[in-house]
């Protein structure tokens, strides 16, 4: 499996419910960044594979959608034609940067294969964008 398509599909389900509305989970009016901001190490860490909090603490109706993570990750690795059985690992973490120019939500993707490859991508704002090393995210991404 390419990688780069397991980290399509976890970016996928991580923007999804970092929208606040996630139709592939069913679920609405969620704020995984307040949730993340509200943990003690202000941030949430979810493994999709297993449909856990590693980090943070989850909401009431966040916590108990993502008990549906595997299902709901199966489902988009089947509409991907991937084989969710060659998927070691999908992590998502939550979190909000502050600065002077304000606060900059951001979740970093991080995926792993079968073969023990692993990439992490970090992205900011809603919908999320890839934050590239060295680049500076603009002024509009900033709450």
């Amino acid at each position: 499996m390419k990688l780069g398509v397991l980290a399509s599909i976890g970016h996928n389900l991580a923007d999804s419910l970092g929208s606040g509305s996630s139709l592939a989970f069913n679920l609405w009016d969620i704020d995984v960044y307040r949730d993340a901001e509200q943990s003690a190490e202000k941030v949430l860490e979810v493994d999709f594979l297993r449909g856990t909090v590693l980090r943070g603490v989850a909401g009431a109706s966040l916590a108990a959608g993502l008990s549906h993570a595997p299902q709901v990750l199966t489902s988009m690795c089947e509409s991907h034609h991937v084989d969710p059985a060659l998927i070691r690992g999908v992590t998502v973490c939550w979190s909000v940067e502050r600065s002077t120019l304000g606060a900059l939500r951001t979740f970093t993707v991080t995926v792993e294969n079968e073969r023990g490859r692993a990439r992490t991508d970090k992205y900011y704002g809603v919908p999320g964008r890839r934050l590239t090393k060295g680049k500076f995210p603009p002024a509009t991404a900033w709450l």
